[in-house]
């Protein structure tokens, strides 16, 4: 479970990760600047994670079409321990 007071604090570094598109309906893609690989985990917006996948490298697409609608947040976490946080939108 994540500590949902840190996923809303709004100075996370975003270690030049972009997350695409967004509101998504069946996928979203991540994407990195940088070669190190990475794990991305989603949650509800209750602190449940509902998906986890790891080690993906500079672009990965995520299948979400299972997820109901709602807010998601994507914690995207390097192979050096540095965590993004996401805000997911899924009509």
């Amino acid at each position: 479970s994540v500590d949902l007071y840190d996923l809303s604090t709004p100075d996370f570094i975003d270690y030049g990760i972009v997350l695409f598109p967004n509101p998504t309906q069946d996928y979203f893609t991540v994407s990195s600047t940088t070669e190190n690989e990475f794990s991305i985990t989603i949650y509800e917006i209750s602190g449940k994670e509902v998906l986890s996948q790891l080690k993906s490298k500079n672009k990965s697409s995520i299948n979400i079409q299972n997820l109901k609608s709602g807010i998601y947040f994507v914690s995207i976490k390097d192979e050096n321990e540095n965590i993004s946080i996401k805000r997911l939108i899924k009509r």
